[in-house]
């Protein structure tokens, strides 16, 4: 929708024109629609409380990610830095969230990746309750076996 159309028809009321004034611009903003990198283009939350991650760092943690074929569909990313260290907890969307951490040691001493299981385990439980009430009511083999 253009500016021009909403502009023409605030002028039903001088009160709507005035509120038109003020909110227009916010209403017909384009927000970052694609996920990545944090900036004006992209939006995400696979950083959490990583204010500081670069993308030389991202880029080098999903390299030693997937060469163990752990891909980044499920998982996102926080930066924890220490004084002799830097560790980049991956978050694993799982409904398992008892496994112990697993660690993957970044080439040329750049860190330690420690793989956490279990980000979302609440809603995840909850998705996989529901598949497996589903799989109840199928109507056939084939069904039952995609909800599983």
């Amino acid at each position: 929708m253009s500016q021009d159309i909403v502009k023409r028809l605030s002028k039903i009321s001088p009160r709507l024109e005035e509120l038109c004034d003020k909110i227009i611009d916010p209403i017909l903003s384009i927000p970052p629609w694609s996920l990545g990198y944090p900036s004006s283009l992209a939006q995400s939350s696979y950083y959490p409380d990583s204010n500081t991650i670069t993308k030389d760092e991202i880029r080098a943690v999903s390299e030693a990610l997937a060469s163990q074929s752990i891909y980044p569909e499920n998982t996102r990313i926080r930066k924890v830095g220490l004084p002799n260290d830097t560790i980049f907890e991956v978050l694993t969307a799982s409904a398992n969230s008892g496994t112990s951490p697993r660690k993957i040691s970044l080439s040329h001493s750049r860190g330690t990746i420690r793989i956490i299981y279990g980000d979302h385990a609440e809603e995840m439980g909850k998705i996989c309750q529901c598949l497996e009430d589903a799989s109840k009511y199928a109507a056939n083999n084939n069904q039952k076996l995609f909800l599983s």
